[in-house]
């Protein structure tokens, strides 16, 4: 299985609704993408410079499901919100058993 790990630093001015509705569209994707056979998602709630805001967690079978996720037309919306909403996003990718 392939686990692929993100998490999200929000814009200073991204307001508490549109950090609901993005948080939404995030578990959303469980339902709406069928490779995904696990989905997780952490709200911080510690202060620090280097803390993120949010954590997605996703499960998937394999680089191939990886692949068809990142592309699906139903994530397509979510990562433009993402770049919308947010300073910056990290991303780590990695094998489990």
């Amino acid at each position: 299985m392939v686990r692929h790990v993100v998490m999200f630093k929000f814009k200073p001015e991204v307001d508490t609704q549109s950090r609901v509705d993005f948080v939404r569209s995030l578990q959303r994707l469980a339902e709406d993408i069928d490779v995904i056979r696990a989905l997780e998602i952490g709200q911080n709630f510690t202060q620090s410079p280097r803390a993120a805001d949010i954590v997605l967690i996703v499960d998937l079978d394999d680089e191939k499901a990886l692949a068809e996720y990142s592309d699906h037309p139903d994530h397509i919306p979510v990562k433009d919100m993402a770049a919308h909403l947010c300073s910056e996003s990290r991303v780590v990718d990695y094998v489990i058993d």
